[in-house]
């Protein structure tokens, strides 16, 4: 994505489900200033009542990072929710735009 950070993935879902893990593919020797550094989960019913999940760090990502739900502020052993949004706050050397690859 351009522009300023923060920048959004949002996921929303017909019903209610289950997610344990979120994957994504990031790759610092391609992309470098564009790879996240710092990114957080957050999850509800709508895109107004939205709650911190879970806030991380990379460091020069390359592969697939995996990020467990299951560790979650409610400490439940899956996340249950109609929508996801991913809020990546920062980039590497203090880039703007950001890149992740693959999502699943």
């Amino acid at each position: 994505s351009d522009g300023f950070a923060p920048h959004l993935i949002n996921i929303q879902f017909l019903k209610r489900i289950s997610i344990s893990k979120i994957c994504l593919y990031i790759d610092y020797n391609l992309d470098e200033s564009y790879t996240p550094r710092k990114l957080s989960i957050r999850s509800g019913m709508t895109l107004h009542d939205l709650f911190d999940v879970t806030t991380f760090e990379l460091n020069e990502p390359t592969g697939w990072v995996v990020i467990d739900l299951s560790n979650n502020k409610l400490n439940e052993e899956y996340l249950l929710t109609h929508m996801i949004q991913i809020r990546i706050h920062s980039m590497h050397q203090n880039g703007r735009d950001s890149h992740i690859r693959q999502l699943k």
